[in-house]
């Protein structure tokens, strides 16, 4: 398996304890440096915690329904906010949708 590179941005998948530090789901940091086996990363407000890859392997075979399930979910949040003109980039200030007219080709 490669290294991650310097600056990759990671996610913890669920709540990880590091002696008395605690990185709740969802805490994002950056690889500082790769070592042997694992590598390092950056959590804002933590700092530096050495993470073995062994802690977060891949999947062996990617799991194509919970994929589509989440472009599913994200694709519908999108539609709620335009449609009941929520504040920020995907509603109120959202681009007008392209025309599917017969004129587009």
């Amino acid at each position: 398996m490669a290294a991650l590179p310097h600056g990759t941005e990671v996610t913890t998948r669920v709540d990880r304890h590091s002696g008395e530090r605690r990185l709740a789901s969802g805490t994002v940091g950056r690889v500082v440096r790769a070592r042997d086996g694992g590598y390092d990363v950056h959590f804002v407000g933590v700092g530096e915690l050495e993470r073995a890859r062994d802690l977060s392997p891949l999947p062996e075979e990617p799991d194509y329904e919970r994929a589509s399930q989440l472009v599913r979910r994200a694709n519908l949040e999108l539609a709620r906010r335009f449609i009941h003109q929520v504040p920020g980039p995907f509603g109120q200030q959202a681009p007008p949708p392209p025309s599917w007219g017969t004129d587009a080709h």
